[in-house]
């Protein structure tokens, strides 16, 4: 069953968190300061929760040095399971899906591909709640599907989908189903809240213009070269970066998320190659 989560409560929960293990940072944590750790984690968490689960989530964290980033994957994880800690469950990092369940999860990015004769796109998603949060697994999904689901998640008559890239930074819930998901992820359900479905409005009027673009810019979403920290409509993660290209001997946009090595547009070329070679 679909169960009722609040994002914005996850993620104030999650920045609580951080701050409790900002003092423990590039810090090894011994036997004792696991101790430490553990209470000043359990003590910005709601009152319900197990210690004890809270324990052996921070335990393996013993005899190493804790990164910032080791310290804001935790505190999501913790933020993100608080139904595990409550029903006394440890939240480990994910290495096998053991039940069905219900994430919410975050579109970051959608690259062209092919599988089993479909034409589609292997998708980048974020687990923003639920065992795997808050990795990044990815899916293929044929065109079809991303339609359909881009009808299910906020798309309209009013709000048309027109264009793949759309889909970027748009929330939904997916279903996990352990049975298939020994190594990676899979689903094959979705689902939207009106919450989420409240969310995504407020992208996809932009990229459809029913508003208008944050920054005045004529072009479209699908042909801008800003990143997701300047603009909320940003199909891209993060700025594009305008340097040589030793492949097309040009300067030209780079998306380091994608490739350091090459332009954006040599890296399509490359990718529509295979993808041609594919489906031959």
């Amino acid at each position: 069953m679909l169960k009722r989560l609040s994002l914005p409560r996850v993620f104030k929960l999650r920045n609580k968190l951080i701050d409790a293990l900002s003092p423990y940072v590039d810090r090894k944590i011994s036997g004792e300061t696991v101790k430490d750790l553990t209470r000043d984690v359990y003590n910005a968490l709601p009152p319900k929760v197990s210690y004890d689960a809270v324990f052996e989530t921070c335990r393996i964290l013993a005899g190493n040095y804790l990164t910032l980033k080791e310290s804001v994957e935790l505190s999501w994880r913790l933020a993100g399971n608080l139904d595990k800690l409550i029903a006394a469950v440890p939240v480990l990092p994910w290495s096998q899906q053991l039940t069905d369940e219900w994430w919410p999860v975050q579109v970051l990015r959608l690259d062209p591909a092919y599988r089993r004769g479909k034409s589609g796109f292997t998708v980048l998603l974020r687990a923003l709640a639920g065992a795997y949060c808050p990795g990044v697994f990815e899916q293929f999904l044929s065109r079809p599907s991303c339609a359909v689901i881009a009808r299910s998640i906020g798309f309209s008559n009013t709000r048309p989908y027109s264009h793949h890239t759309h889909l970027v930074n748009l929330r939904l819930s997916v279903f996990i189903e352990a049975a298939r998901s020994v190594d990676s992820p899979y689903f094959k359900e979705v689902a939207c809240s009106s919450a989420l479905r409240h969310y995504n409005a407020g992208i996809i009027d932009i990229r459809v213009r029913n508003k208008p673009c944050p920054l005045d810019y004529p072009h479209l979403c699908e042909n801008c070269a800003v990143g997701s920290s300047t603009c909320p409509a940003a199909i891209f993660q993060q700025d594009l970066v305008v340097k040589h290209c030793d492949k097309c001997e040009a300067d030209r946009a780079f998306d380091l998320t994608r490739s350091d090595a090459m332009c954006l547009d040599c890296w399509y070329n490359e990718r529509s190659e295979q993808y041609d070679k594919a489906g031959q």
